[in-house]
């Protein structure tokens, strides 16, 4: 279902906008994150850093865009890996079962990140090698997360897909040829869950071709129903290198 949103998502684009104003780039991106969250599934609320022990890798993510003057589309994967293993000080409740206290536990919390946004300048003003651009955004975030632990004759897991469509702003303000530089905020807030996310971006633009991003990017899940909780924290520096083409 997501391959072909995505697939028909570029064959809109192709359709509705000329060729020679199209640009394309796409490239890698790393980020070292600073990782924090809860879960709950049918039992105690486990935090993931005191009581599990976690820890998140630095994950390598990927990314393409779409340029069409005012028009930008975006697409981004990333899939997190992050690991724990402790004497456990308590007993604790998860899935229906009991791990008692003095345990040797590991754990394992995993996600899948997919992101689709489309943001238009509603505001794009130039003056020579200077620019500012402003305007809305609309993005969906797909986070298919697992936690798993393992320890005392137990291995019970815990699953959850989350798509979350949000709305925002995204700003840029170029200083020169080969400089500018990028913000963005976004969220959604429904029946007392919340999703935020925020970045802030140096471009730098020293080849036609290339160009390279450093900043910091966080973003926040809160989710909860009857029996389930997953509360995500993860934020960090974001470096990014792409490669451009245009038409």
């Amino acid at each position: 279902m997501l391959k072909k949103a995505v697939l028909f998502i570029f064959a809109l684009f192709f359709l509705a906008f000329p060729v020679y104003a199209l640009e394309i780039s796409g490239g890698a991106n790393y980020q070292d994150l600073d990782f924090s969250g809860k879960v709950q599934s049918e039992g105690t609320r486990i935090d993931f850093e005191n009581d599990l022990g976690i820890e998140a890798d630095e994950p390598v993510g990927f990314n393409l865009r779409l340029d069409a003057k005012r028009h930008h589309f975006c697409f981004d994967y990333v899939s997190i890996k992050a690991e724990g293993a402790k004497w456990l000080s308590q007993s604790i409740d998860f899935q229906g079962q009991t791990y008692a206290a003095d345990i040797y536990l590991e754990s394992k919390l995993e996600y899948d990140l997919f992101e689709a946004q489309y943001n238009f300048d509603l505001i794009d003003l130039k003056w020579a090698n200077w620019g500012i651009s402003l305007g809305p955004l609309f993005k969906v975030s797909v986070y298919d997360a697992s936690v798993n632990l393992s320890g005392g004759g137990f291995n019970e897991s815990y699953a959850e897909t989350l798509p979350l469509p949000t709305l925002g702003l995204v700003g840029e303000l170029e200083a020169t040829k080969y400089l500018s530089f990028l913000a963005q905020a976004n969220g959604i807030g429904y029946s007392g869950n919340t999703y935020i996310e925020y970045k802030a971006l140096l471009r730098l633009k020293p080849f036609k071709y290339f160009n390279f991003d450093v900043g910091y990017k966080g973003m926040q899940v809160d989710y909860s129903d009857d029996n389930d909780l997953l509360d995500l924290e993860a934020k960090g520096l974001l470096l990014q290198g792409n490669f451009v083409y245009q038409f």
